[in-house]
């Protein structure tokens, strides 16, 4: 088997269905959580099995950061791969936890941007997947399924308790672990 590329790793997650018994998911909430899923996927999952090419992570305001999924995100938007939206925030939880939590300012009209794969990009994920050992693709599905309805705060928390090594930088300290 040919190894993935850095790029079909956001196609297959995006793709991979987000819960149990579901058809490949239909979108993804926000750049933050595609990259911590990413992240968790390369610390918890079979990622080494399907690819050499894995994103870097460094600390950052929100605990751990890849430039490089940001950059992927907005070429394979342009390329017409992956369709994104802006949804306006209103009295959602992830707004709520924004607001108080990240400190999103009151004054701006609070989005998120939503991911959904075209046509195009699914033909492609649905490729990527057929050619994925069974074994990493039920295993990059757990992680999804394990992760995704977390909400935004609960994902970072994980995420700050399980690696605080990529916390140091944060924004949010009362969310890291004490030291």
């Amino acid at each position: 088997m040919a190894k993935v590329s850095r790029t079909d790793l956001i196609f297959l997650m995006l793709y991979a269905p987000d819960r149990p018994g579901a058809k490949p998911a239909q979108e993804l909430k926000g750049i933050t959580r595609l990259e911590k899923l990413l992240f968790l996927w390369q610390q918890e999952g079979p990622i080494r099995k399907i690819s050499e090419d894995e994103y870097e992570f460094e600390p950052h305001n929100f605990g751990p950061f890849s430039k490089d999924i940001y950059d992927d995100v907005a070429l394979l938007t342009n390329a017409g791969f992956i369709e994104e939206r802006i949804q306006l925030w209103g009295a959602s939880t992830d707004y709520v936890e924004a607001r108080d939590v990240i400190g999103a300012d009151e004054g701006s009209e609070p989005h998120e941007k939503i991911y959904r794969l075209t046509d195009k990009g699914k033909a492609v994920a649905e490729q990527l997947h057929k050619d994925i050992p069974p074994q990493a693709s039920k295993e990059l599905v757990a992680i999804k399924q394990r992760y995704v309805r977390l909400s935004l705060t609960q994902l970072i928390r994980y995420v700050y308790r399980k690696y605080p090594d990529l916390t140091h930088k944060s924004k949010l300290k009362h969310l890291q672990p004490s030291r």
